[in-house]
């Protein structure tokens, strides 16, 4: 079984996703960073080069491919499971958990990063409220478990995550 983790951008998929690997002793796979990998080119090109709809067929090919995985933690990007082929490949092996944070957050955490696609241009902060708010209700319907991420740390969000899934902390070296 996968722990797959999705939410809007700067929700700390990533940065959670490899504590629980490691938490796990699972494989991390970020389907973004696959995708970079894969093609050569980092996400803010494909979007600005091929456009929106080449990259979503990209990201609908990673996770059928990493969907397949066992025992790994997926970080998927945040538009992933607006697509229900993806969700329904990434549940047929996965828990499929919900990164949200505070939109004044996701701003502040934002503020200086030119990696984010869908909010360039004027008025970052009014796409970003837009955007989570058109995601919100998918997000909720295709999560199994939703964590709240605004005033905690990586490490207790990954910890919470183990709690509220009953498992165990495999790796004892980080066991507290």
């Amino acid at each position: 079984m996968n722990l797959v983790l999705f939410g809007f951008m700067a929700t700390g998929k990533t940065t959670v996703g490899k504590i629980l690997a490691e938490k796990k002793s699972y494989g991390f796979v970020d389907t973004d960073q696959i995708i970079e990998d894969e093609t050569g080119m980092k996400i803010t090109r494909i979007f600005k080069e091929k456009g929106e709809e080449y990259f979503r067929n990209l990201e609908k090919e990673t996770i059928h491919k990493v969907s397949k995985l066992d025992e790994n933690v997926i970080a998927c990007g945040g538009g992933a499971v607006l697509d229900p082929v993806n969700v329904e490949a990434l549940k047929m092996n996965g828990e499929l958990v919900l990164l949200e944070t505070s939109i004044e957050e996701i701003i502040r955490r934002t503020r200086n990063d030119t990696s984010r696609p869908l909010l360039w241009g004027k008025d970052s902060k009014e796409k970003a409220v837009k955007l989570l708010e058109n995601r919100r209700d998918t997000y909720h319907k295709v999560a199994e478990l939703v964590i709240y991420t605004t005033t905690k740390t990586p490490e207790n969000i990954s910890k919470e995550i183990l709690e509220r899934l009953g498992m165990k902390n495999e790796n004892k070296s980080r066991n507290e």
